[in-house]
């Protein structure tokens, strides 16, 4: 299993407009791994850390936030 800041940073580099939504959406059904609920909590809380951090830096002025 990854760290859960691995795969924060690969949601937040991808080009998905709402990663965190589609990692949420994906674990609800069971598609990903057996992810316990700390570990998922952990995701949100190191992508929302980047989110804040990143300003407007990235994606041409768009600021990425998270919506879930």
């Amino acid at each position: 299993m990854k760290l859960f800041g691995e795969i924060a940073y690969e949601l937040f580099m991808s080009s998905d407009p709402f990663p965190l939504h589609e990692f949420l959406e994906e674990w609800k059904e069971d598609k990903t791994d057996n992810y316990s609920v700390g570990y998922v909590l952990a995701v949100i809380g190191a992508y929302n850390t980047m989110c804040s951090q990143s300003k407007d830096g990235r994606y041409e002025g768009v600021i990425r936030r998270n919506y879930f």
